[in-house]
């Protein structure tokens, strides 16, 4: 076995955390993922740094938050000054460092990434077409790979992301709810349905707008699009099982890292609110697992470590022995996906429209806040997973509010913010909600 691996990083593109059949949903078959998940260790607790696409994916392959990488909106191109992982491989290793599917940082589907070999750029929006091309691409170059040396092959699929074309059509109004024989196996609606506490007001104003047309029977039109978005998720979970199996066939898995990640989470009707870019955990928090037969602990679920899409950068370089960049603010968590060593952190952020929005997720605790609005959020995860209480107002938990105003403030005085990103996005520079 080589001691420095294969990298396979498969990457799904808005897949809600909640969406593995092995880790109890059992409204949506994953057999390839669930086989991925016995084989490897399972997180949590793992949040992306913005819930959108292009953000999110500039985070993964730099290392670095999408404020400092100059994406803070979709179609952005990565700050120049800062490295990509294929270009931060290609100047330290003399391996293959090759790309499939969607990129996204700026174009969606691109056959020009710096630093990287691109063997399939995919087609644009169309997952369900475009993510066989990924597949069949990737099969290819594993099946045929023959270099002693270990390969970096990201497999970037759009998938389940077309949930946003397929609400647009089916949340629009009808005569009559359009398949009643599926009312009886619909899923349910989550618990965390209905939201009652305070909220920053673009909340409430997108609540409005997020819900279906057909006001007399909605509750069935939000199981409806729960429903279609596991179908999704199903579509693009075939085609990683024939990616994984591609990588059994060729006898890879005892040599190969499998990382599968996805760049945002999904709404699915959690706090009434569908697609993404906002601060809940049900866009927020993403999926992460992580395989290497023999090496990795198999079937392992990590509950209480907080990990972040700043990590993969620099576990990537630490799995190739690699050094990593200046001001990368992630982690590698080679160490404790092999030895259980804690990462010591106190905890991740996240941001949201453009920056202004900004999340910190502690070991009991999320806080979110705007720079542009006096509603604060605070919520006991660990009592209150859902959300649904917000205890910023109350007098006993005044300093837990006040600490997480203090991360906050650390954490955005410790950024290099791109040049690029606009007046209105930036905090105060002196620790702002801290003066609240």
């Amino acid at each position: 076995m080589s001691t420095e691996p294969n990298i396979l990083l498969i990457v799904t593109d808005q897949q809600h955390v909640n969406t593995i059949s092995a880790r109890g949903n059992r409204h949506v078959s994953t057999p390839g993922l669930d086989g991925l998940v016995e084989r490897g260790t399972t997180f949590q607790q793992n949040y992306c740094t913005y819930p959108l696409c292009s953000p999110a994916r500039s985070s993964i392959f730099t290392g670095r938050m999408p404020s400092e990488t100059g994406v803070f909106e979709n179609g952005n191109n990565i700050r120049a000054t800062i490295p990509n992982l294929g270009q931060w491989l290609g100047k330290h290793t003399d391996r293959e460092v090759v790309y499939s599917g969607k990129w996204h940082v700026r174009q969606p589907h691109t056959a020009c990434i710096p630093g990287f070999d691109v063997i399939a750029s995919g087609i644009n929006c169309k997952g369900q077409e475009g993510d066989k091309s990924v597949t069949q691409s990737c099969e290819a170059y594993i099946r045929n790979y023959t270099d002693e040396k270990p390969f970096f092959l990201a497999a970037m699929y759009t998938q389940p992301h077309d949930i946003g074309l397929w609400t647009s059509y089916n949340f629009r109004n009808r005569a009559g709810f359009p398949y009643p024989e599926l009312l009886e196996d619909l899923p349910p609606l989550p618990d965390n349905f209905e939201t009652t506490h305070e909220e920053p007001a673009r909340y409430r104003e997108r609540r409005a707008g997020s819900g279906p047309a057909q006001k007399d029977e909605a509750d069935a039109y939000w199981r409806y699009y729960v429903w279609g978005y596991y179908r999704h998720v199903e579509m693009v979970e075939a085609e990683i099982g024939r990616l994984i199996q591609a990588v059994e066939d060729a006898g890879r898995l005892e040599d190969t890292l499998i990382i599968f990640t996805s760049d945002h989470g999904e709404g699915m009707a959690e706090h009434q609110f569908r697609t993404k870019n906002f601060l809940y955990d049900e866009v927020a928090k993403v999926p992460l697992v992580v395989s290497w037969k023999g090496v990795i602990p198999e079937g392992r679920e990590e509950t209480a470590e907080l990990v972040s899409g700043l990590d993969l950068f620099p576990t990537v370089c630490d799995y190739w022995g690699v050094p990593v960049p200046d001001r990368v603010r992630g982690v590698s968590l080679r160490a404790l996906l092999e030895e259980g060593r804690s990462l010591d952190r106190d905890y991740v952020a996240v941001e949201c429209h453009g920056g202004s929005g900004q999340a910190i997720r502690s070991s009991d605790y999320k806080y979110i806040a705007f720079n542009d609005d006096p509603v604060e959020m605070l919520f006991n995860v660990k009592e209150d997973p859902g959300e649904t209480v917000n205890l910023a107002r109350s007098a006993e938990h005044a300093e837990v509010l006040q600490r997480h105003r203090t991360y906050l403030g650390e954490w955005l005085e410790g950024l290099d913010v791109a040049p690029s990103v606009p007046r209105e996005y930036r905090w105060r520079a002196s620790a702002p909600a801290a003066s609240r």
